[in-house]
């Protein structure tokens, strides 16, 4: 983040801006996050972008470039187009298709389907506490993978199951 304001004028260009009204091309964009990855690796923590927040530059890298593609590479994009790219993004990291980060590093591959893994692993009860908390357990260390990883599935999974026990009131 510090760079990006340092390097970008990112107060003024981005901050508090939705990406259909930033000062900067989807391009600027594009090339900002790119350069950044170059010296700091795929992996480096940018800034929140998207309805999603994603920080991680490969996130980033990726949102961006389903705007470029949706909004037809032009520079700008609507709010309409915004949300189907975002839509179009969740939809290719929850199947795993993500161009920058490479096979998937437990299932190997660009086809993993995080959905389809949750659905065989609790094939005999979907709606138990133990297949709600796989799934948080499954988002946490396939899909967002955070530094805290162990603590972040543990507050997520422990949810899953007391937003199951609501919903079966």
């Amino acid at each position: 983040m510090q760079y990006v304001i340092n390097n970008h004028d990112y107060i003024n260009r981005f901050h508090r801006r939705y990406v259909h009204n930033m000062y900067a091309t989807l391009q600027e964009l594009h090339d900002i996050i790119s350069n950044r990855m170059a010296s700091q690796g795929n992996n480096v923590n940018l800034f929140g972008l998207g309805t999603m927040q994603f920080t991680n530059g490969t996130r980033i890298l990726h949102i961006v470039e389903n705007y470029i593609s949706v909004s037809g590479g032009d520079g700008s994009i609507t709010w309409e187009q915004a949300a189907e790219a975002e839509v179009l993004t969740l939809i290719q990291q929850l199947e795993g298709v993500d161009r920058h980060t490479g096979p998937h590093p437990v299932h190997g591959g660009w086809g993993f389907n995080l959905h389809t893994l949750w659905k065989n692993r609790n094939a005999d009860d979907l709606g138990s506490e133990a297949a709600a908390r796989d799934a948080a357990q499954l988002i946490v260390h396939q899909f967002l993978r955070p530094g805290s990883a162990a603590t972040a599935a543990r507050i997520r999974s422990d949810n899953a199951a007391e937003i199951l026990r609501v919903m079966m009131q």
